[in-house]
């Protein structure tokens, strides 16, 4: 049973007019597919052409024990559902364009990715191959880590140290300036800028020194060579 509140706060709020049948005896005078939708149970909505400009539309409501209470009846202008349909497919195509447009978005940001990606690794092959290839000494610092990431093998060679021992270093354990008979680590950078009279060195194997003949920026801009 439904509760005759219920019932007319349906009437109330629908748009359309509406009709409610509470058994199906009182739908005889409708059209049998109307009956059957009561009878079956099969569907919950039905909507049939009452005439070339009306649409009828049934709706069966049931209880909490899935037992159909009523049936729910209303009837609109056919070119409401027109109107639908064509919204319907409007945004089945807009949803479709704007698939396909995201998608050459995410393919032409992949391609770029992929350009980008091979050209800095051909960039760090060839980085790679003038290092290992010089025979200049060449140490990569990181000024603010105070570290010593990478070496080349002329490094090793003309230092004694081995390239895990490089590695492992820290800027400070390597520059030095000699002050008289005295020998202290500096920080490279802040010596070369003070354009003091000392010259600045590197500390080898053994504690034998050689000089620096230059320091510069690195590819960075900010960690020296």
């Amino acid at each position: 049973r439904i509760d005759p509140d219920v019932r007319e706060r349906t009437r109330e709020t629908t748009q359309f007019a509406v009709a409610m049948y509470f058994s199906q005896e009182s739908l005889a005078t409708l059209h049998p597919s109307v009956r059957k939708l009561w009878r079956d149970g099969s569907q919950t909505r039905l909507l049939r052409e009452a005439s070339a400009d009306v649409m009828d539309g049934y709706a069966m409501l049931h209880d909490v024990q899935g037992v159909p209470a009523a049936m729910l009846e209303t009837h609109f202008d056919r070119k409401l559902v027109a109107s639908g349909h064509r919204t319907l497919r409007y945004l089945t195509w807009l949803m479709a364009v704007t698939i396909g447009v995201f998608a050459l978005v995410v393919g032409w940001l992949l391609l770029r990715l992929e350009k980008t990606w091979r050209a800095r690794t051909a960039s760090e092959r060839r980085y790679r191959a003038v290092i290992t290839q010089a025979q200049d000494t060449i140490l990569l610092a990181d000024v603010s880590q105070r570290s010593i990431p990478e070496v080349n093998p002329a490094a090793v060679s003309t230092l004694g140290y081995s390239e895990a021992e490089l590695l492992f270093m820290s800027i400070e354990d390597l520059f030095v300036v000699t002050d008289g008979d005295t020998v202290r680590s500096v920080q490279p950078e802040l010596h070369l800028a003070a354009a003091v009279d000392n010259s600045l060195q590197v500390r080898r194997k053994g504690q034998s020194l050689l000089g620096v003949e230059g320091l510069r920026p690195g590819a960075d801009g900010r960690n020296p060579e």
